[in-house]
């Protein structure tokens, strides 16, 4: 497991045991906090490519995290091992039906890990706008089908304003071409977008200096050449 899937697990071990904590209902089968476990893992953890028994570092690391919250009826602790027994068969049986993700909170997770821009952003100078659009492309990782949903609200709260700004620098992205608006929300509902993949990077970068100050030149001299004659002109 690479350190930005360990990152992301490790949060999902957090939110477990925080929802265990909050968790108010009725516990009659007794696997309630083992259950939660499960729904939290499922969207981090690829059945695929990992066995069962390969997962005890990671219940063990749950449990130690619950440090004395896991217990019986009785009130008496659940040893680990009475633990992993639950696990094995909740797991192992795939008894979770729906998983808990919270995809915005993951992708903004996964984007954090970045350790350079993405090349359709490579060109910005702002780490706030990549992030923001690392977001976007793990939020459509997720998602799975060519497009995700996100408010302005939340693409400000990802780097740390408000509504505004994050209307203005999503309007960014598309412009430079990285998102295109598929479905415009409405109040209770996001907009739609689509991340534009393209490793080969954006048509639109930065200058250098010496291009910068060629152009800025070129534009000078454009202006001189339409200025009126003054002197022509005068009465």
């Amino acid at each position: 497991m690479n350190k930005e899937n360990w990152y992301i697990t490790e949060k999902a071990l957090q939110r477990a045991k925080t929802e265990y904590e909050q968790f108010e209902g009725s516990d009659f089968v007794g696997n309630r906090a083992v259950f939660i476990l499960c729904q939290h893992l499922e969207p981090v953890v690829e059945r695929g490519s990992i066995l069962v028994e390969d997962l005890d570092f990671l219940v063990r690391q749950w449990y130690d995290l619950c440090d004395g919250l896991l217990v019986d009826a009785d009130g008496e602790q659940l040893s680990y091992t009475e633990i992993w027994a639950q696990f094995l068969d909740v797991w192992a049986n795939e008894r979770v039906r729906f998983p808990k993700t919270d995809y915005l909170a993951l992708a903004l997770e996964r984007a954090k890990a970045y350790k350079k821009p993405r090349p359709e952003v490579a060109h910005l100078d702002s780490p706030k706008i990549q992030l923001l659009a690392h977001a976007c492309y793990e939020l459509q990782q997720l998602r799975q089908d060519g497009q995700f949903f996100i408010s302005q609200e939340d693409a400000g709260r990802i780097i740390g304003k408000g509504q505004k700004e994050g209307r203005l620098l999503l309007n960014l992205l598309m412009y430079e071409g990285v998102l295109v608006l598929i479905e415009k929300g409405r109040t209770g509902f996001a907009s739609t977008y689509r991340y534009v993949v393209n490793m080969s990077g954006s048509k639109r970068r930065m200058l250098t200096k010496t291009e910068f100050e060629r152009k800025r030149k070129a534009a000078l001299e454009r202006l001189k050449s339409t200025e009126p004659d003054r002197g022509n002109n005068k009465s």
